[in-house]
């Protein structure tokens, strides 16, 4: 696993601190320790206007890899019996590998709720808003609590997990956002009314800038809140200002 302070011996060891339980029922289950990223716990995000819990969770068992799958698979067969072609949570972490901090091997899934979600700590401390915002970040360990439920409409049908608590195991190397490359954007450049700069920054970087302002007319920049005077200090003349009746 990538960008993290462990070794793979101490990893093997931290995921093995609990074995994965899956309940009576088969469809609830107590993950062994799992690493999280892109947690939306604190401040869910809006989906139809519903509040949604999430987390990427990131799979570093072997053994919890096997227990989900079989888990997932007998879901399958009770509620999907006649349907050869299901959704299954899973994908492989490698896909994001290259876009994303701490994906490399093994299997990850989403898990979301439309009801917060308690986090605790590994006292079984339930944390308040800011600790959990402070504290469930994109890198650390926990152990997860979920539940599978089906779905299908559209003729498309799958399997998922719900998000039900959180414990909070190890802190890790929080994972940074990738900075784009510097070749991403070569060769794009933006104009008209939709790059429309500040007057501040335009004369703070005038070296930089050239006339007409990044291609502009007049009347362009009064529409966002350039005056004439401002217009005449760029260099722009008085007739093209008249042109547009400013």
């Amino acid at each position: 696993m990538k960008n993290t302070k462990f070794t793979q011996e101490q990893i093997a060891e931290l995921t093995n601190l609990t074995k994965t339980k899956i309940g009576k029922d088969g469809r609830t289950i107590i993950t062994s320790p799992v690493r999280i990223s892109f947690p939306r716990v604190s401040e869910p995000r809006k989906i139809n206007g519903k509040d949604i819990y999430e987390v990427c969770i990131m799979i570093a068992s072997e053994d919890t890899e096997k227990a989900l799958m079989v888990m997932v698979n007998n879901y399958k067969k009770e509620v999907f019996p006649d349907f050869d072609t299901v959704r299954l949570p899973f994908q492989k972490q490698e896909t994001l590998s290259s876009k994303y901090q701490g994906f490399e091997d093994g299997l990850f899934f989403n898990a979301s709720s439309s009801f917060s979600v308690n986090v605790v700590s590994s006292d079984k401390t339930k944390l308040t808003k800011e600790q959990v915002k402070e504290r469930l970040y994109g890198g650390v360990w926990a152990i997860c609590s979920l539940s599978l439920y089906k779905y299908g409409k559209d003729g498309k049908f799958g399997i998922g997990f719900n998000l039900r608590n959180i414990m909070l195991v190890a802190d890790d190397i929080k994972f940074e956002s990738t900075e784009p490359k510097k070749d991403d954007f070569e060769g794009i450049k933006i104009v008209g009314k939709f790059n429309v700069p500040s007057p501040d920054s335009f004369f703070k970087e005038k070296e930089d800038n050239t006339f007409p302002v990044n291609g502009l007319s007049p009347a362009d920049l009064v529409d966002s809140g350039w005056t004439k005077d401002l217009i005449l200090k760029a260099g722009y003349t008085e007739s093209q200002c008249a042109k547009y009746g400013i």
